[in-house]
């Protein structure tokens, strides 16, 4: 079985799920608050620690609704579009290029860093390539990719 945590949203106390999503960093002084915080209704995880589900539906509308404005824009402007929302979700099955495969996978995908918000440098590349891969083919160029094997991702020690 699973440890329920709880979480204090607008409408008040309620168990966490799988669509709600603590934020990083959190207000923790040692790892002792981390294991025991938000295991009792009476201490939950902050509003302000915590992207409900109602929160995270709201920013993935706001999401699709700003991609939908900047494809417009650079489609009435006659620019390449590179839609990182769209790659960023390919990254949660796994994205396999150039002979190795990334995940959005905390720690472990090679795409974000340690914050789980920044790209590593690694990441960084594969986006860039996403771009080049934009522009070769809205403007019929022939940029050549990055080198993804030669930019580094978060380094797990054994």
């Amino acid at each position: 079985s699973t440890a329920k945590i709880y979480i204090q949203t607008k409408s008040g106390v309620r168990e966490g799920t799988l669509n709600d999503y603590l934020l990083l960093p959190t207000n923790l002084s040692n790892a002792n608050e981390l294991a025991t915080k938000g295991t009792d209704k009476t201490k939950p995880w902050a509003d302000t620690e915590v992207l409900d589900s109602e929160e995270v539906a709201e920013l993935q509308l706001a999401t699709l609704e700003f991609n939908k404005i900047i494809k417009r824009e650079a489609e009435a402007r006659n620019l390449a579009f590179m839609d990182a929302n769209s790659f960023l979700k390919k990254l949660k099955g796994g994205y396999a290029e150039n002979g190795e495969t990334v995940s959005s996978d905390f720690i472990t995908g090679g795409i974000f860093s340690l914050d789980g918000a920044h790209l590593t440098a690694k990441g960084y590349a594969f986006t860039a390539n996403e771009f080049i891969k934009a522009i070769n083919s809205h403007y019929k160029t022939t940029v050549p990719l990055l080198d993804t094997k030669l930019y580094k991702g978060v380094e797990v020690q054994n």
